[in-house]
């Protein structure tokens, strides 16, 4: 869990509270977003995946302090090696069931692709829009669920700032989309505590219409927690956490609006799967389930 001193919250227990929040929110074109359905979800799939196999099990898996200890006594080069052995194990066989595949070097589109397709990654999920991550934390919400927003501006200005001290040529001008083997390497395999944000040049239909982006940490052999930690610990970088409160009223607002926007899993998540998956939704709104006439009762 990020310390809370490290964060603002802002409590929401009305549709109009959660615009009034939200357009609080200065120079909205510069913010990250991502929706979490348990407080402070920040793990990786590849941290996740690493804590389960190596029998951290239940809720212990979303203590940090459990899953920083499962990290150091796997040792950080086992983890490195692991997920470049992933890497390249799904390089080598993916051949076999898609035609059209990254240069070998790229490593970013690689792991772009491997998290597409379920593999787990250092790559993190959040979205330039903040309807879309609040789509996600309600959708799988059992109770309070969030919206963290992180600063742009705020990160990039600081990773500037480690970049220079490190001689690391700056990625947004030299390669802001790590197409470069060595760009990549360059920023990810310091094992130094920071996040990045990265997309890779060539974007997947499904990532293109979440507006989606990665958060990378710059040490995968830590909790991402830690990573992100790094940064705001600065007292430069600015996260806000948006809790909406388990209340019916609420909730059914929030899938109604978020409805009329046209934003369901039908159009997030393009073909069947998404399309039968949103039909959850109407479960709210049994006047538009009309049953055929002959199982009418």
């Amino acid at each position: 869990m990020i310390s809370e001193n490290l964060y603002r919250e802002l409590s929401i227990t009305t549709w109009q509270e959660l615009l009034h929040a939200y357009e609080g929110i200065p120079d909205k074109g510069s913010w990250f977003f991502r929706g979490v359905h348990k407080s402070g979800d920040f793990m990786t799939s590849f941290e996740r995946a690493l804590v389960r196999m190596y029998k951290w099990t239940g809720d212990e898996i979303h203590q940090v302090d459990h899953r920083r200890l499962i990290l150091q006594r796997i040792g950080p080069q086992t983890v490195s090696n692991i997920e470049f052995g992933l890497i390249r194990r799904f390089q080598r066989q993916a051949q076999h069931y898609r035609s059209t595949l990254p240069r070998e070097r790229n490593i970013l589109e690689w792991l772009a692709l491997m998290q597409h397709f379920g593999t787990p990654t250092r790559l993190l999920d959040w979205t330039y829009s903040f309807y879309v991550a609040l789509f996600f934390a309600i959708d799988r919400a059992d109770g309070d669920c969030e919206v963290w927003a992180l600063n742009r501006s705020d990160v990039v200005r600081e990773l500037r700032t480690i970049w220079t001290a490190q001689n690391i040529r700056d990625i947004d001008d030299h390669d802001p989309n790590l197409r470069l083997e060595q760009t990549f390497l360059d920023v990810f395999r310091r094992q130094q505590n920071y996040v990045c944000p990265v997309n890779p040049y060539s974007v997947n239909e499904r990532n293109m219409i979440q507006q989606g982006i990665f958060l990378c940490p710059g040490n995968e052999t830590v909790p991402f927690e830690d990573n992100l930690t790094e940064l705001l610990k600065t007292g430069r970088v600015k996260l806000i956490k948006f809790v909406i409160r388990d209340l019916p009223d609420l909730r059914q607002e929030i899938i109604k609006q978020l409805r009329d926007m046209n934003m369901t899993s039908a159009t997030l998540f393009p073909g069947l799967d998404g399309f039968a998956k949103s039909l959850t939704g109407l479960l709210l709104f049994p006047d538009i389930l009309r049953p055929s006439p002959r199982y009418r009762r």
